[in-house]
């Protein structure tokens, strides 16, 4: 795979560093429960971890692009597609729903895999997403 690379594991005990690792991304999940964790909980995790585990930067960083730009797309899709359903009596609100699920699906299982990735000590760098935070 491309988008994996090992992190040069530094500082506190490494399980240590793997748990926060691969929490700055599985903690987003929480978000299917509270509605704002997407964002939240990374950013919370990384706030805190970023200056003891170094790693903890880079995938905090990663977790929290993802999940802004899981945001956006969403906003862009539900926007996007009252305009067309407008347009089109409702078929584009179906079109936007059912991609708006592609796009939940597809959400779930980066942060999964990167979450895996994460827990074995390397590093996951998500696809189509936008940089925000460098």
């Amino acid at each position: 795979m491309e988008n994996v690379s090992p992190l040069p594991q530094s500082g506190p005990d490494h399980s240590e560093t793997r748990l926060w690792n691969t929490l700055v991304h599985a903690i987003s999940l929480t978000g299917l429960m509270t509605g704002v964790g997407f964002i939240l909980g990374p950013l919370i995790v990384w706030m805190i971890q970023r200056e003891r585990f170094p790693s903890v930067d880079q995938h905090g960083k990663e977790s929290i692009n993802l999940n802004l730009s899981m945001l956006i797309y969403q906003v862009g899709l539900v926007v996007g597609g009252f305009v067309v359903g407008v347009l089109t009596c409702g078929l584009g609100m179906w079109v936007a729903g059912v991609a708006s699920l592609v796009l939940v699906a597809a959400h779930l299982v980066l942060v999964i895999v990167a979450s895996a990735q994460a827990w074995s000590g390397g590093f996951y760098r998500y696809p189509y997403i936008l940089r925000l935070i460098k």
